[in-house]
């Protein structure tokens, strides 16, 4: 079928896996499937290379049996598949026998002139040449069917918000004075002392966003709190909850599903604690993000 319209929709919530690879010491040939998980379509991703290597053989492959698993990552911009067309990428892998791993780097441009797009790194097991090194080179888009290769976890665009038994178990949908309430735990959204949204948060946020846009009127507006432990400072735990707010919102804009501007985000650090600060579990259910669609 080639390049659809649907194919030009942007998202910034991307999964790879490499495909098959081959090639000899200073070059290589990798394809890898890239799969926008908001439209659940994918296509090839070639990746011509050259580079330094250290290896046991001369030649290097990967059979398409061997494939990866799904690597999930985000763009630094909302893309599309004509975003990864004849770009400069980096490759860093190795492989033992019945193990091989790999790093892609993208950038938006050519390399290392241009700012990063990109980054994934994937594994998998099955029969591979012995090799380690690093290549760099041009990946290019090749347009099939559309359809992955195997099966990676997507997550399109709702319009019904999720039922009960589809809903992340790291979501919470409740009410509060007439308002719905959408709790989300900190540790699924973000890393440690980070406020950098994870992988493992687009499946909440997505249901998040469609939730929202079923409870969402005309007049209403969305307010955004971060929330955190009792672990550090007071104006440490108010600053990191105000950039975890701040980035929950600014994934919501990047995606497509919020407009900026019925937005309102606010840092409420260590102040409203869900359950008790002397244990890890209660400490874990103070750590959140609690959106709230406020129907004026």
């Amino acid at each position: 079928m080639g390049k659809l319209p649907v194919d030009l929709r942007t998202s910034t919530s991307w999964a790879i896996a490499n495909v098959a690879s081959k090639g000899v010491l200073g070059g290589s040939e990798t394809k890898f499937d890239l799969v926008n998980v908001h439209t659940a379509r994918a296509h090839r991703l070639k990746v011509l290379a050259g580079g330094v290597g250290k290896g046991f053989f001369l030649v290097n492959y990967s059979p398409e049996s061997s494939m990866s698993n799904y690597a999930y990552f985000t763009t630094y911009r909302p893309v599309n598949f004509e975003d990864f067309d004849e770009i400069g990428a980096r490759m860093t892998g190795g492989s033992a026998l019945l193990y091989s791993w790999s790093s892609l780097t993208l950038w938006d441009g050519p390399a290392y002139t241009s700012p990063g797009l990109a980054h994934a790194r994937m594994s998998r097991w099955g029969v591979s040449t012995p090799n380690v090194g690093v290549d760099h080179g041009v990946a290019s888009v090749i347009y099939g069917d559309g359809e992955p290769v195997g099966f990676p976890e997507t997550w399109p665009d709702l319009d019904l918000p999720p039922s009960p038994e589809q809903l992340s178990t790291h979501t919470e949908i409740t009410s509060k004075d007439d308002s719905l309430v959408i709790i989300l735990d900190g540790d699924v959204l973000f890393d440690f002392d980070k406020s950098n949204i994870k992988a493992e948060a687009y499946k909440p946020l997505t249901q998040a966003a469609s939730v929202i846009k079923s409870a969402q009127t005309q007049e209403s507006f969305v307010l955004i709190n971060g929330h955190t432990d009792n672990v550090g400072t007071d104006d440490y735990n108010q600053k990191l909850s105000e950039r975890r707010a701040n980035a929950v919102a600014a994934w919501f804009v990047s995606n497509g599903y919020l407009s900026d501007s019925i937005i309102k985000k606010q840092g409420m650090g260590k102040s409203s604690p869900r359950a008790s600060n002397f244990d890890g579990a209660g400490r874990a259910k103070n750590r959140r993000v609690e959106i709230y669609v406020i129907n004026k």
